[in-house]
């Protein structure tokens, strides 16, 4: 199976960024802020954070990255874990 590039995955319909998500990514840590749930996934060369509805669980974005401020928010879990 071809690794998919952060450009590959950007271009997807949301439907198909979710099948990555959901199919093809390892989850790594979810936390909630106000009635949003904040989902971060690791796809081999790129980060993916998926904010979903706390109820519904419908997605509202998803965010795809390499480092900076979206994945600098989980820096902390992201230490812990390696530090395990």
């Amino acid at each position: 199976m071809k690794l998919m590039t952060i450009t590959e995955f950007n271009n997807l319909s949301i439907s198909k960024k979710e099948d990555v998500i959901f199919q093809q990514s390892e989850f790594l840590y979810v936390h909630t802020v106000g009635n949003e749930k904040h989902g971060l996934y690791s796809n081999n060369f790129f980060f993916i954070e998926i904010i979903c509805d706390s109820e519904t669980l419908a997605t509202k974005e998803i965010n795809s990255f390499n480092s900076g401020k979206l994945l600098d928010k989980y820096s902390s879990y992201l230490a812990f874990k390696t530090n395990q």
